[in-house]
């Protein structure tokens, strides 16, 4: 894969492989433009599953995964520089590069890859990093997306799993076609959207200035911070109890869309 292939060394990284079947360890440095951690073309089998650990020395000041079919969570913890911790994933499959301070990550499928329940990628960051509330933008196809901590912009998009947002954002979009959106914290603006699946929405703080949540099949559960907002609630078909207080001309919005199912507004 060309992707793959070592450009201009631009960032170093320094990769540790643990197979917990074979019980081996193995570590090598990787100094390019792209890191591929792995080996050329090579494929993990059930025999060499494992968990790998790479930490990235360049500055890193926001963060960008696409993947196919694996699970992703991003959160804080107390390291000195951001690593990626891959669990029973394909060797070969993951690439990363630094470009302005974004840390872009891809991983695709390999050739000969079956891929199971228990693969991961999880983004950890520095816990100094969360005052300068980096971005963080998540793409996939088949998978739950996760992020916790205090970030700025969260954007997480999936065709088919559940995405789920835990912390202080300045704002939250959530989209994914089947699978269910959970949103907590505190956060200025938050949009959820799912085809089908159920959207629960809950702010601490602050009231914030819009909270959009839509769902064709399944319910919406809103609950915000005391404070008079401006609500349109729509269920198709379902029931729409509305409980906080409302005025047309607040700054603060609320609006909840449902095909079939139920919508819940509380304080």
């Amino acid at each position: 894969m060309s992707d793959l292939v070592p450009r201009t060394a631009t960032h170093r990284a320094i990769v540790t492989t643990a197979w917990a079947a074979a019980g081996v360890v193995a570590v090598s440095s990787v100094a390019m433009g792209w890191g591929s951690l792995g080996g050329a073309g090579g494929v993990l089998n059930t025999a060499t599953r494992g968990e790998r650990t790479t930490e990235v020395l360049d500055a890193v000041t926001s963060v960008a995964v696409t993947t196919d079919a694996v699970d992703v969570h991003v959160r804080y913890d107390g390291i000195d520089r951001p690593r990626l911790v891959e669990r029973d994933l394909p060797e070969g499959g993951l690439s990363y590069r630094v470009t302005d301070g974004q840390l872009v990550v891809e991983l695709t499928d390999q050739p000969g890859w079956r891929w199971f329940s228990s693969e991961q990628l999880t983004i950890v960051l520095p816990r100094s990093m969360e005052g300068s509330t980096p971005d963080v933008t998540l793409r996939t196809t088949t998978a739950s997306l996760e992020v916790d901590g205090r970030f700025g912009t969260v954007d997480l998009q999936a065709e088919t799993g559940s995405i789920e947002v835990d912390g202080t954002f300045e704002k939250v979009t959530g989209r994914t076609s089947t699978g269910s959106i959970d949103v907590r914290g505190g956060a200025a603006e938050v949009n959820a959207e799912t085809s089908t699946g159920s959207v629960d929405i809950h702010i601490e703080g602050a009231p914030p200035r819009a909270v959009t949540a839509q769902t064709g099949t399944g319910s919406v559960d809103i609950a915000v911070p005391r404070g008079a907002y401006a609500v349109d609630a729509r269920p198709g078909t379902g029931s729409a109890d509305v409980e906080v207080a409302q005025d047309s001309s607040s700054p603060h919005r609320i609006t909840a869309v449902t095909g079939t199912g139920s919508i819940d507004i509380t304080d």
